[in-house]
């Protein structure tokens, strides 16, 4: 399944103009069972892509924890009880890896026990400039009694990072999970596009921000046990591609015709 979001960017530079893009491209790796405690995909990547896996789960990580790995590189994780130091239960999974050679690689989830209830996927998002960066991320455990519903925001903002003035496409991650009730997503602004949606309990979808600085992932969880506390964790993540300021297009125009002049020169 593929999204994609194109903006045009005027470079000062004649007539010249520069075509961006974020484009994100969703695989189902599979569903973690009683039998079934590793899931493989595999996906073929350009120098700059960023890989993000996600997972969500039925179980808390000191009990049973999700694993991503690939020969492509090291995954950095930005999981409920990674990013809040606790041990949400159920633990929310989101991992990024920035690729750095281009290839053929495979993505793999790994539980440390069988008997962890999940659904894995795996988001390439690939960008016109070939440069993608974490913009910004964020994550909530919650806690609710028997017969509360509550809503959750997940607030992920970027509009003062360093970069924000070049960012161009804006893609952004969202998994919950919820350990007894139902849990759904809405957003005050735009769509969530729902990649995994397992009994209303396993949720991970993305969401195009671009042209916007900052995301509220909203989450309406209501604990459907009649006899016990409802209880979760979810995770989000913005990704931007950044594009070059003008002048620095300019510039990388203006040196390919010189090297185009120079080459001619030399084969005449």
């Amino acid at each position: 399944m593929k999204r994609n979001t194109v903006l045009l960017m005027s470079a000062a530079m004649g007539a010249q103009c520069a075509m961006a893009s974020i484009t994100t491209t969703y695989s189902n790796l599979g569903n973690m069972s009683a039998s079934v405690g590793a899931l493989t995909n595999a996906l073929t990547v350009a120098a700059g892509d960023v890989v993000v896996m996600v997972g969500a789960t039925n179980k808390k990580k000191s009990v049973n924890k999700l694993t991503f790995t690939s020969s492509a590189g090291t995954f950095v994780d930005l999981d409920t009880a990674t990013q809040l130091a606790n041990d949400a239960n159920p633990n929310s999974y989101l991992s990024y890896l920035v690729i750095d050679t281009a290839g053929t690689y495979d993505f793999i989830g790994t539980t440390d026990v069988l008997g962890m209830t999940a659904t894995v996927g795996a988001y390439k998002l690939s960008a016109d400039s070939g440069l993608i960066e974490l913009a910004a991320y964020n994550a909530k455990s919650y806690n609710m009694a028997v017969g509360e519903s509550r809503s959750i925001t997940n607030f992920m903002g970027w509009g003062s990072n360093a970069n924000a003035g070049d960012y161009d496409g804006i893609a952004t991650i969202g998994v919950g999970s919820s350990l007894r009730g139902t849990i759904s997503n809405t957003d005050s602004v735009g769509g969530f596009f729902l990649d995994i949606d397992k009994s209303g309990k396993r949720l991970a979808g993305y969401s195009d921000r671009s042209g916007e600085v900052n995301v509220k992932h909203i989450w309406d969880i209501t604990n459907a046990d009649a006899a016990n506390a409802e209880s979760g964790g979810i995770s989000g993540a913005a990704f931007a591609e950044v594009i070059p300021e003008p002048a620095t297009l300019g510039f990388v125009v203006l040196s390919g015709a010189a090297i185009l002049f120079i080459r001619r020169r030399f084969m005449v």
